[in-house]
């Protein structure tokens, strides 16, 4: 009877490393997809946090202290003197292939104050130049749209009083076009 035992024995050491081996490796295998699932996670929510990131930081650019269109349309505009004589200018966009501009635009500036215009008067060529060159230097895209077009007349505004000891206080266009030719 010994024997049997001794045989007993070793048959339930063989057997418990196998069912050990069977339940480790079921757990094993468990933990295996439950990492799998974790770092899935992971990876979609570091996808998310990147992506809401770039289209944050769009926006930020985009958004500027230039007023909204509809803020515009609730506001009584200012009543200024206007300098209408820098006439059609024409040129060309930083697009390829490029597309033509044609814009009349209009200064205004505060009423009465002949000083203002006499130095639009002198300045003339170098304000249409500022406005050929900041025109020439966008793309098409940039300049097109109501709140481009808004954009534009404030940059341009900033330049022309940049170069002027008396300020100017509004950029209008009489005509704008951007055309594809």
């Amino acid at each position: 009877m010994a024997e049997t035992d001794i045989n007993i024995e070793e048959e339930q050491q063989q057997k418990a490393p196998r069912v050990r081996g069977r339940l480790g490796g079921f757990f094993i295998d468990i933990l295996k997809w439950i990492a799998i699932a974790v770092g899935a996670i992971i990876f979609i929510v570091a996808v998310v946090v990147v992506t809401l990131l770039i289209f944050n930081s769009r926006d930020m650019l985009v958004t500027s202290p230039i007023p909204l269109v509809s803020q515009i349309e609730d506001s009584i505009p200012e009543e200024l003197d206007w300098y209408m004589e820098i006439g059609e200018l024409r040129g060309s966009t930083a697009d390829n292939p490029r597309k033509t501009f044609i814009i009349v635009p209009v200064l205004g500036y505060e009423p009465g104050k002949d000083i203002v215009l006499q130095e639009l008067i002198r300045r003339r060529p170098q304000i249409k130049e500022r406005i050929r060159i900041y025109l020439s230097s966008h793309t098409a895209d940039e300049l097109q749209g109501a709140e481009n077009t808004i954009k534009v007349k404030n940059e341009l505004r900033e330049q022309i009083n940049r170069m002027m000891r008396n300020k100017i206080r509004e950029v209008v266009f009489d005509t704008y076009q951007i055309l594809d030719f």
